[in-house]
């Protein structure tokens, strides 16, 4: 089953600033909240929400949904989202994504990777390219996070490894509440 991964962002950018994160939260919190999101977005659409789960793969899974529950087993890995916070593990992340040793095969695939710059983004884009074997892949790069001036997050969706479309969203601090929110409305 392909979701819309464009829209699964759109609803993310707009739904951002209900995570009431600020930019003195810990990395941890961003990722706790941000996962929780997912977790809670799954449940509402009807897949069985699991956090670190390694159904299926060798690696752990930071976030899976699951669908069709039979004689004891979850039989269709709907999605798998990685979510990372360290700049130095952004290949493994990929690696992670579109490992080719598992048992179920995602039909989609979600990685939130931290990066410097567009340069980064740029190499991170040719290693998905040739090691994207999912056909419905959304790579989100966080651009300057954690800091107070820059953010954005800027998504590439894949169809197996081509880029089909990409997408910008910004990231704004609530000057009376400090909460961090988020549009597509850039702030030049």
């Amino acid at each position: 089953m392909s979701l819309d991964l464009l829209k699964i962002f759109d609803e993310f950018v707009q739904d951002y600033g209900s995570l009431r994160l600020a930019h003195h939260h810990t990395r941890s919190s961003f990722t706790l909240r941000e996962l929780n999101y997912f977790f809670e977005l799954g449940q509402r659409k009807n897949y069985e929400s699991f956090t670190e789960d390694m159904t299926g793969s060798l690696r752990l899974m930071d976030l899976s949904w699951w669908d069709n529950y039979s004689n004891g087993y979850w039989h269709n890995l709907v999605l798998h989202l990685e979510r990372e916070n360290l700049w130095n593990k952004d290949e493994e992340t990929l690696l992670k994504l579109f490992q080719k040793d598992r048992n179920h095969v995602p039909s989609n695939v979600i990685g939130m990777i931290p990066v410097p710059d567009q340069k980064r983004i740029d190499e991170l884009l040719k290693i998905a390219q040739s090691t994207c074997n999912v056909d419905n892949a959304l790579l989100i790069f966080r651009v300057n996070p954690y800091t107070n001036t820059g953010h954005r997050m800027k998504a590439y969706l894949f169809k197996r490894n081509q880029i089909a479309e990409y997408k910008v969203a910004y990231v704004y601090e609530n000057p009376t509440t400090k909460y961090l929110f988020m549009n597509f409305n850039s702030p030049d």
